[in-house]
């Protein structure tokens, strides 16, 4: 729900920045000019903006899935996901500039770029508040409430029993997304490319 009313929210301010790969319509004009070197729905998407098109949502469209075979599965969908934004998004460069096209490039900063830096804020914070330990009950108290996120998160991995807890269901979710952030750049940085995307097996 929340992510859906996100895509209203964009597609009335300007341009949705992510399609669905499992589902979305576009022009003949903007298929023609596909790169088969970049994942099709976000590349499609940077396309359109160069031929002055933009991407809508609809709420007349309903479209359903099956949730991935094992977590681990989703853990790497994720991990793909990610890569494969990561990896269009550089092959766009042009669009982050604010010269070329303001609102456009103000929303994959603020929705993309800045969402992908999250993993190495939080290793800032963490890192930041740990340095400076013993200067500050502040810095103790941020260092400690962090510690215990974490260990609570690991909890979630380790016994699955206790997920049903929010308190424990929402710091594994946490974790394990920005963990996948993490490792997708891991990955670009080591010269992987997401061109080609693999779904997860589906529970049926």
């Amino acid at each position: 729900a929340y992510e859906m009313m996100l895509r209203r929210l964009e597609s009335s301010f300007n341009s949705l920045i992510g399609l669905s790969g499992s589902c979305f319509a576009i022009r003949k004009s903007v298929a023609d000019r596909m790169d088969e070197g970049v994942s099709s729905d976000f590349a499609l998407l940077m396309e359109g903006q160069r031929l002055g098109l933009r991407g809508v949502h609809s709420d007349e469209i309903i479209a359903s899935y099956f949730p991935a075979k094992t977590e681990e599965e989703e853990f790497k969908r994720k991990v793909r996901t990610v890569l494969h934004g990561i990896t269009a998004c550089f092959e766009y460069k042009e669009f982050l500039s604010f010269n070329r096209c303001s609102k456009f490039a103000w929303q994959i900063w603020s929705h993309k770029v800045i969402r992908w830096c999250a993993p190495f804020f939080l290793i800032f914070l963490f890192l930041g508040s740990l340095s400076l330990f013993s200067s500050s009950v502040i810095f103790k108290t941020l260092f400690f409430l962090q510690l215990a996120f974490y260990l609570v998160a690991l909890i979630g991995y380790y016994l699955p029993n206790f997920r049903s807890i929010i308190f424990v269901r929402v710091p594994l979710f946490f974790s394990l997304s920005n963990l996948a952030i993490l490792l997708a750049w891991i990955s670009y940085f080591q010269g992987e490319r997401q061109h080609i995307w693999n779904p997860s097996e589906r529970k049926l």
